[in-house]
């Protein structure tokens, strides 16, 4: 009878070392897991961010000559207030540039760039 007892102690002292590893390894593998979305949100945000950092990067590059373009091409028919005051998106700026092109004003395919780049960094909505 005491040998039957340490016996199925010992079964039962076996049962639960393996039941805590199972344990563990489910808890390493969730860590894991939560881990691994962390990093991959964490991936698309970052390279999101280098984006409009590398757009925000290039307007300020070209911020003098943003600055020198709304004061020698787009005042000589607005003045800056009413482009202070209007909120765009980059395309909306896009499609206003080009629009003001049609209508005379004077831009080269860069200077237009810029100047929507420019504006969009500025004046967004």
């Amino acid at each position: 009878m005491k040998t039957e007892l340490l016996r199925r102690l010992s079964a039962l002292k076996g049962f639960r070392q393996g039941h805590c590893r199972t344990i563990s390894t489910l808890a390493i593998m969730l860590a894991l897991c939560i881990t691994l979305i962390f990093l991959v949100s964490c991936g698309k945000d970052s390279s999101s961010q280098k984006a409009s950092e590398n757009v925000n990067l290039k307007a300020v590059k070209n911020g003098s000559t943003g600055q020198a373009l709304i004061a020698s091409r787009c005042s000589t028919c607005h003045n800056t207030d009413r482009i202070k005051k209007a909120r765009k998106t980059k395309e909306e700026w896009e499609q206003t540039v080009n629009r003001m092109a049609v209508k005379g004003a004077k831009l080269s395919k860069e200077e237009k760039v810029i100047l929507a780049d420019f504006l969009a960094m500025l004046y967004k909505p």
